[in-house]
């Protein structure tokens, strides 16, 4: 009985690596360049941290944020430099479904 149980148990045969050939969407091979992230929302009090926690989630810490209060509407810029575009346009995808953010464009600025 125990013979039969350890010949079902042998290991697998080595496969050759594949590391390096299997594209990755979240690590593409474009060199991360500089990007803003113009956002119009709500002025409500907590919109700034929810919307900073996109960036925290990612471990992405932005270069510079910049809030303006005018009337009912927060004017937002996040400037970021090491983030590839292909992640920038799923944060902004996130962004824009969020509840009180208006719009967000999102610009290459260099």
């Amino acid at each position: 009985m125990f013979e039969r149980e350890s010949a079902a148990c042998q290991p697998l045969p080595a496969t050759p690596s594949t590391e390096g050939t299997r594209s990755d969407p979240w690590k593409p091979d474009e060199a991360p360049r500089p990007l803003r992230f113009a956002v119009h929302a709500a002025a409500e009090p907590d919109l700034l941290l929810r919307l900073l926690g996109h960036f925290a989630q990612l471990q992405v810490l932005p270069l510079r944020v910049e809030a303006r209060h005018l009337d009912d509407d927060l004017r937002i810029d996040v400037v970021l430099t090491d983030l590839p575009l292909h992640r920038a346009e799923v944060i902004a995808r996130r962004l824009r479904s969020q509840v009180g953010i208006l719009g967000v464009e999102l610009q290459v600025t260099g």
